[in-house]
């Protein structure tokens, strides 16, 4: 039916390395025009707000839920719904890898990161602490799941949320384009999207992914 179909925009953005201010202010402008092509969702990719290989920067750019700083996204929330990447900082002071989802002014749902890679260029597991579970959430668009990057490699994580009820899973990454080769798609992406299909076809959920991606001469 025409009512219940819902548009998602895909923003995806190459972000700032730990320029908060001015990725804030690049998420505002793509939020703007996703509203004027009247999407019912946005989404970012994995730590879209900050940035992905911030090291030991990362308690430089970590926001609690309550920061006065997001409170831009908090308003825009109103009229369309925003998943965007962040580093959190939790009440015990640690920092996650997080999505949040925010809807109506409100902090609709939150991920945090599961699966922290350490192996080739990645070091997540030294900077982070990885969050404890996957959860389903209702939107006033459906009922919805999100998954950041190394979270889709564990069949587990995507069937938690279809079993969860997810009819659609939000997939958030960042990382290094590998294997490059003149016209052709590179290998990593080609095996990333593959992977998504067969999830959705195991799941019979929709995946939808956003991506922000660097080259990787290799």
């Amino acid at each position: 039916m025409e009512d219940n179909k819902i548009k998602i925009s895909l923003a995806q953005v190459n972000t700032r390395l730990g320029d908060i201010s001015y990725n804030l202010e690049k998420h505002l402008e793509f939020i703007e025009r996703a509203k004027s092509e009247q999407a019912d969702i946005i989404l970012f990719p994995e730590l879209s707000l900050t940035g992905y290989s911030l090291k030991d920067a990362v308690y430089d750019v970590a926001l609690s839920a309550d920061d006065d700083f997001l409170k831009p996204l908090f308003r825009a929330s109103k009229s369309i719904s925003i998943c965007f990447g962040l580093v959190e900082l939790t009440d015990t002071l640690e920092a996650k890898n997080s999505n949040f989802f925010l809807e109506d002014g409100q902090l609709r749902a939150r991920h945090r990161k599961v699966y922290l890679p350490t192996y080739g260029v990645f070091e997540e597991k030294r900077y982070f602490t990885s969050g404890n579970r996957f959860r389903a959430f209702d939107s006033r668009h459906g009922r919805f799941g999100i998954l950041i990057c190394e979270d889709m490699w564990h069949s587990s994580s995507t069937m938690i949320l279809a079993q969860d009820g997810a009819l659609a899973i939000f997939v958030s990454s960042a990382g290094p384009l590998r294997g490059v080769q003149g016209e052709k798609k590179p290998e990593n992406i080609q095996v990333w999207e593959n992977l998504n299909r067969a999830s959705a076809h195991i799941c019979t959920s929709y995946f939808i992914k956003s991506s922000c991606l660097n080259l990787l001469h290799t």
